[in-house]
């Protein structure tokens, strides 16, 4: 059926009546997302599905592994690589892009996602959250460790959820700052660049200051949920569960 044909004020013509007024081309719809890969795909896309600013979402699985003796990327947990687990609990929170924060070289076996190789090498984790921040169009980018397994979706909403516009989000327990599953405001890439540039890699050392600058809230977690930050750093605490 062709198109019913407004005026500029939404209203149909008047039969018999001409129109000289140039018409504007049409808008383009801001909600239309181009396809995959496409420079615009997430640009285009001011809200999210759930009404919310859009957000970027990414594993970080750039670490050596020193202590574990192998990559973390590739244990088994529960009958599933970790990889594969921690990429589907941020496939489920529906992110505006999806990022894994990788080693160079390494074929990870995982489709849908942007492996990002830290852009200053042997800096830690600071080195991947800048190099995902410095990736991202997103506003916010929600990080989650590849080595925290026991960390529910649950947590990741309730985490998302309470971000500001213009700030993060990261927990803190009684053990102090999990700087490793948050949220941060991508307007943090500056500060996060200037730390590695001076040779200050301490997350929680970034955390503190940008706490103080406003840029991030923390998120207060009793006592009762420390078991969801289980952290998988050597053998022995694979073979403990």
């Amino acid at each position: 059926m062709p198109p019913l044909l407004l005026d500029e004020r939404g209203h149909s013509p008047r039969s018999g009546s001409l129109d000289a007024r140039p018409r504007r081309p049409p808008r383009q719809n801001p909600h239309r997302r181009a396809p995959p890969g496409h420079p615009s795909h997430y640009r285009r896309h001011p809200m999210s599905s759930d009404g919310s600013t859009p957000f970027a979402a990414a594993v970080l699985a750039g670490g050596a592994s020193t202590r574990m003796g192998r990559d973390k990327a590739f244990l088994d947990w529960q009958g599933r690589r970790l990889i594969d687990l921690q990429l589907d609990r941020l496939r489920a929170l529906q992110p505006a892009e999806l990022f894994l924060s990788g080693r160079p070289g390494v074929d990870y076996g995982v489709k849908d996602v942007a492996v990002i190789t830290d852009r200053i090498r042997g800096a830690g984790p600071l080195a991947g959250l800048e190099a995902i921040l410095d990736a991202s169009t997103a506003p916010h980018v929600l990080v989650l460790a590849i080595d925290l397994p026991e960390i529910s979706t649950e947590l990741l909403q309730d985490i998302l959820g309470r971000r500001r516009d213009q700030s993060g989000v990261v927990p803190r327990r009684e053990a102090g700052w999990e700087p490793l599953v948050a949220v941060y405001p991508r307007r943090l890439h500056q500060r996060v660049h200037v730390h590695l540039a001076c040779g200050r890699r301490a997350l929680h050392k970034l955390v503190d200051e940008a706490k103080a600058e406003g840029e991030i809230d923390a998120f207060e977690i009793p006592p009762e949920h420390d078991g969801l930050f289980l952290n998988l750093n050597t053998p022995e605490d694979l073979t403990d569960r």
